[in-house]
């Protein structure tokens, strides 16, 4: 038996299925050719003969691996950079492509002669900081969309490679898409949560202790990364289980529970190697003297989308090796839930 491909949205779906696990398109004629039966009325969604539907949500019931120490969940992130290199490639460049864009336009802007002169220029202080202001709210957008469309993207291709052992940047890229705003809505809820609420928090309890606010600031650090860890997951829970804004974070903090000693270790030596990696290439091209360069420019800004998409994968792997070990605890078949 092969693998089913939906003949309306493209996507390769697990053997045996009855209907699209993307877009619940079922794989009889009708459905394949209009999406309706010769008597007019809509296809079958999937779930209607038995289950729940699933809303377009991405199966999570897959191969996948343990999350029982590091390695279970380090060792398939590094297969994917070395077996798909060329896949995870193409959607940070798609997806860092604008931002790289931006870049080469302030790069030739900034260097020509009519901006020196605009900013020598008596007065030209508010123009030069204008100029600046919709820069950095234009590089900060570009960012928060690149970021989201490639989270989802690569959850769209985490999963099919774990399934099928093969996935398509055209259709991940389409998934990421789909789930953008939802990625975006998620991301900007963290950062109040995880930054911006403690951020506060820490202000103002340095007013009030003044010296001893290091203090304060130790006993609260604590607390913080423990905040972190629980909102860890809720990328994928959107990404993959389809999950809603407010479902996402219930999900990561019901899913977190009892790992979030392997999970603060996993990230610690992740973030260190992956830190450690970018100050090598950062001096590499200091030392090439390409840093300042246009193309220096573009080129960091591609491999640090390499290194931070890293990060991105790594988690989906725990949330699966996360899915799994719950599985294995309950004895269940599957613990994905519906968005």
């Amino acid at each position: 038996m092969i693998n089913p491909r939906c003949a309306v949205c493209g996507h390769i779906s697990r053997v045996g299925a009855d209907a699209c696990e993307l877009c619940d398109t079922r794989f009889d004629s009708h459905a394949a050719a209009g999406g309706a039966d010769p008597s007019g009325a809509p296809a079958e969604p999937a779930g209607a003969r038995g289950g729940a539907a699933r809303e377009g949500a991405l199966p999570t019931d897959i191969p996948a691996p343990r999350f029982l120490g590091v390695a279970d969940v380090v060792s398939p992130t590094l297969q994917v950079y070395r077996k798909n290199f060329v896949l995870v490639g193409q959607l940070v460049l798609a997806t860092t492509l604008p931002l790289a864009l931006l870049q080469c336009v302030a790069y030739v802007l900034i260097n020509s002669d009519e901006w020196a002169d605009r900013v020598s220029a008596p007065g030209a202080g508010p123009y030069a900081l204008t100029a600046g202001a919709v820069g950095g709210v234009v590089y900060w957008l570009l960012t928060l969309f690149g970021n989201a469309v490639l989270t989802g993207a690569l959850a769209y291709a985490v999963v099919g490679l774990q399934r099928t052992g093969a996935a398509r940047a055209a259709e991940c890229l389409r998934w990421g898409l789909t789930k953008m705003f939802k990625l975006i809505g998620v991301g900007l809820l963290s950062a109040l949560i995880i930054y911006v609420g403690p951020g506060i928090a820490m202000i103002l309890m340095g007013l009030v202790l003044g010296q001893l606010a290091f203090v304060g600031f130790l006993m609260m650090l604590l607390p913080w990364i423990v905040l972190i860890l629980t909102f860890s997951l809720v990328a994928p829970a959107v990404a993959v289980e389809n999950q809603g804004l407010f479902g996402a974070f219930r999900r990561s903090a019901e899913l977190t529970k009892g790992f979030k000693g392997l999970l603060f270790l996993t990230y610690f030596l992740w973030w260190v190697a992956i830190s450690a990696l970018g100050l090598i290439l950062t001096w590499s091209f200091t030392y090439g003297g390409e840093a300042g360069s246009l193309a220096g420019l573009v080129a960091q800004t591609l491999v640090g989308g390499m290194l931070n998409s890293s990060m991105t994968v790594l988690t989906l792997y725990i949330f699966l090796g996360i899915l799994n070990e719950r599985r294995h605890a309950s004895g269940a078949d599957a613990y994905a839930t519906a968005g």
